[in-house]
C-alpha cells in the first residue's frame, strides 16, 4: 500500500495526518467548527478562480472550463502552476446527514465520502442537498407557465372586447339600404329647397322691375 493512501487531508487545515491519528486531529477542531460556514445548498459550493482567465467557478467545474475554454486538462493544469490541488478562494463545509463527518461543500469530497454510506450521490442529493439545477428547472418552468397563463389572460380578454364591442364593418345589409336610402332622401330634399328658393328669387325680381 502506498504512502499516499495512508495519509489523509484535512479539509480545515489542510494538513496530512496518517489515518490512524485522523480522526483524533479532526477533534482538535471541534471548537473550530461554531466559526465554519455550513451548507446543504450547492450555490454556496467552494469556489476557485481559473489562473488562465481569472474567472471565478465553482471548484469541481474547473477542469470542464480548463477543457472547453482553454485547451487544457486539469492535470496539465495543476503541473503548470505547480498545484497539489486546487485553490479554494472561501472554504465552506457541509455536514454528512447520515454520520455527522465534516467535509468541504464540493461534489468530489461529497462523492468520495458516501463510499463509506450505502447510498448514491444522486440520492443522497435527492434527499438532503439543495441543488442549483433543480431549482433552475423549477424556477424556469414557474416562468412559463407564468407566461403561457399571461398570455391566454390576455386573448380572453381580447376576445370579450371584441364580441361586446363589435366594429363599424359588422352591419347587415339591411342597414346598409337603410343608410343609403337615408342619404337618396337627404339628396332630393336638399333638390326640393334649392328649386323653391329659386322660384321665390325670380319672383322678387319681377316685382322690382
Amino acid at each position: 500500500m502506498s504512502k499516499r493512501s495512508l495519509n489523509r487531508i484535512c479539509c480545515i487545515c489542510d494538513g496530512q495526518f496518517a489515518n490512524k491519528v485522523f480522526e483524533e486531529h479532526l477533534s482538535s477542531h471541534q471548537d473550530d467548527l461554531e466559526h465554519l460556514k455550513f451548507s446543504n445548498d450547492m450555490k454556496d459550493a467552494c469556489k476557485t478562480i481559473c489562473r488562465l482567465c481569472n474567472r471565478e467557478l465553482i471548484n469541481t467545474r474547473l477542469r470542464g472550463h480548463t477543457k472547453d475554454k482553454h485547451g487544457m486538462n486539469i492535470t496539465d493544469y495543476k503541473a503548470k502552476f505547480n498545484l497539489q490541488v486546487v485553490k479554494i478562494i472561501e472554504k465552506v463545509f457541509h455536514r454528512c446527514a447520515l454520520c455527522s463527518d465534516v467535509m468541504l461543500l464540493d461534489s468530489d469530497a461529497i462523492a468520495q465520502h458516501l463510499h463509506k454510506h450505502d447510498i448514491t450521490h444522486r440520492s443522497y442529493n435527492e434527499k438532503y442537498m439543495n441543488m442549483m439545477v433543480k431549482q433552475t428547472v423549477v424556477q424556469k418552468k414557474t416562468m412559463q407557465q407564468e407566461t403561457k397563463r399571461q398570455r391566454m389572460n390576455n386573448e380572453e380578454e381580447y376576445s370579450d372586447n371584441s364580441r361586446s364591442s363589435p366594429s363599424k364593418l359588422d352591419m347587415s345589409s339591411e342597414d346598409i339600404e337603410i343608410i343609403e336610402c337615408n342619404e337618396d332622401g337627404l339628396q332630393e330634399e336638399h333638390s326640393d329647397n334649392l328649386a323653391t328658393n329659386i322660384f321665390k328669387l325670380k319672383s322678387e325680381l319681377k316685382s322690382i322691375f
